[in-house]
Formats: structure tokens, sequence, C-alpha cells
């Protein structure tokens, strides 16, 4: 998993596992923000919440640097959208009781 920091030239940082890169642009999957918490700690918030859109694709020229995430940073980003991730979404019914 190839998981990098981008900024971009508006400012914006993400980070997110690159599927491919060209001379045109970059194809990422599963962007995400880091977020703190308020009291040192951090997390993952969507890099578009209102996004059902998990694969986007960025120009060369929007983006500013693209670089390696820190250890820590990549750990775990890869913990939650790695291979061996066992995230399940569940289905939104409504539950009755």
């Amino acid at each position: 998993m190839d998981v990098r920091v981008f900024k971009l030239t508006n400012g914006e940082e993400f980070i997110a596992e690159v599927a491919e890169v060209n001379e045109e642009g970059v194809d990422f999957k599963h962007p995400v923000v880091l977020v703190s918490d308020g009291v040192g700690g951090h997390s993952f918030t969507p890099w578009i919440a209102t996004a059902k859109q998990t694969e986007f694709w960025i120009k060369s020229g929007d983006i500013r640097f693209m670089e390696e995430a820190v250890d820590e940073l990549d750990e775990a980003y890869t913990s939650m959208f790695g291979a061996k991730s066992a995230i399940v979404v569940p289905d939104s019914k409504i539950i009755l009781g």
C-alpha cells in the first residue's frame, strides 16, 4: 500500500492511498484529513465527508507536493484501509425493537 501525504495548491492537505501516478495526475483512494481531538490525540475524517465516492483523481498542476507519510500515520491509515483490515459497513436499515 502506497500511503502519501498530499498538499494541494489551494492549501488543502490529506492522506490517501496512491493507485496510479502519470504525467496528467494522480489516482488515489480513501483520502482522509488528520483532525486533532483537542487533548493531544488525532483521528481521521473523510476528505470529502458528503461523498459516496472513495476513489478520486487530481491533475498534476493542482498538487504542490506528494510525499511519504510518517510511519505513525502510515500505520494508522493502513490499519483502517489495508487489505488485512476488516471494516464492516452495515446496511442502512432501521432496527425496530
